[in-house]
């Protein structure tokens, strides 16, 4: 992992971009009020990034000194029990970046903090400033995104894609796109949009100014139209065969992949409607490429390809329904 609590910049595939990093998330929680219908905990699903510094200042009540207030839109990317009642949650804004805040006794039953601080809401909170946490006084949901809260792999996604915008995010830094792109990926998710995934890590990538040149090798600057290249994730990009054997690469990709990242990248949306491995496949490939740029994984990767892989024998079954149907009243 890069250098902790300290600015530095990093070299990947060719551009150099200055950063902070964060402390290692903490584990995720295994018990907590349950999603309604699912049978888990949505609090286990989010990346809860909390620093030894900042539990070092909820554990000696610093919170309590407040210096300020302010309101700002967020969106809960992470959310942990502490002590009896209370909630540490973990907010990417769009004013002021990502944020640590305790929600005080927001887990009784009657209280007003309770919905607003759920994982994934996008609310409007008003924050008191502490010395080591935030204190959330007020809240007004935006959006709950219902759509999530009865689907096992929809929760899946979207704790997918809010690990990495809180390993994207920098604390106390705004990113207004970084908001932007989770609020739509989340919104995505919510509603069913299949490839918001994609999209998002697409977009991100973008954003960083780390997305790789898809239309010649990395290496020779060869043109490829036809067969297989090669991923080399800790620098070069897309290689051709001839520099990946030279490179000892082998990470094969097929070329119909690399274009239907080209047309998501080009159009903000697939051009026409590509096939669901191909897409699957796009997928792991921005996955491996955030991975190199944080030179980190992601612990909800696994849990969001189960999601996906379920969601393909899903539609796969009501496709052969429905060819049954078609075929019987025919």
């Amino acid at each position: 992992m890069l250098n902790c609590q300290t600015p530095g910049v990093v070299s990947w595939m060719g551009a150099s971009i200055s950063r902070f990093t964060t402390s290692s998330p903490l584990p995720f929680s295994t018990s907590g009020e349950g999603a309604r219908g699912v049978g888990l905990s949505v609090e286990s699903l989010a990346g809860c990034i909390l620093t030894d510094r900042e539990l070092s200042g909820v554990e000696h009540k610093g919170y309590n000194a407040v210096v300020g207030s302010f309101v700002t839109e967020a969106i809960v990317t992470g959310a942990r029990r502490y002590g009896e009642a209370d909630r540490l949650v973990t907010l990417l804004t769009r004013a002021r970046g990502r944020l640590t805040a305790i929600a005080k006794s927001a887990r009784k039953p009657k209280s007003s903090l309770r919905g607003a601080t759920e994982p994934f809401v996008r609310a409007k909170f008003e924050l008191a400033e502490g010395r080591s946490l935030d204190i959330v006084r007020q809240t007004e949901i935006i959006d709950p995104h219902l759509g999530l809260r009865d689907s096992w792999r929809r929760l899946q996604l979207a704790g997918h894609v809010a690990e990495i915008a809180n390993k994207m995010g920098e604390e106390r830094f705004p990113d207004p796109e970084l908001y932007d792109l989770l609020s739509e990926a989340i919104d995505g998710i919510s509603e069913g949009v299949r490839d918001a995934v994609v999209r998002f890590k697409v977009g991100l990538l973008d954003h960083m100014g780390v997305f790789p040149d898809l239309s010649r090798c990395a290496k020779c600057g060869a043109s490829r139209t036809r067969g297989n290249v090669h991923l080399e994730v800790k620098g070069q990009g897309f290689l051709c065969g001839s520099c990946a054997k030279a490179l000892h690469v082998y990470h094969p990709v097929p070329m119909k992949v690399l274009h239907v990242l080209h047309s998501y990248r080009s159009a903000g949306d697939s051009s026409q409607p590509a096939d669901e491995s191909l897409i699957d496949t796009a997928e792991d490939v921005l996955t491996a490429m955030l991975q190199a740029f944080l030179q980190q994984g992601f612990k909800t990767s696994q849990a969001a390809r189960q999601a996906r892989a379920g969601e393909n024998e899903r539609d796969k079954k009501r496709g052969g329904e429905s060819d049954t149907k078609s075929g019987g009243s025919a």
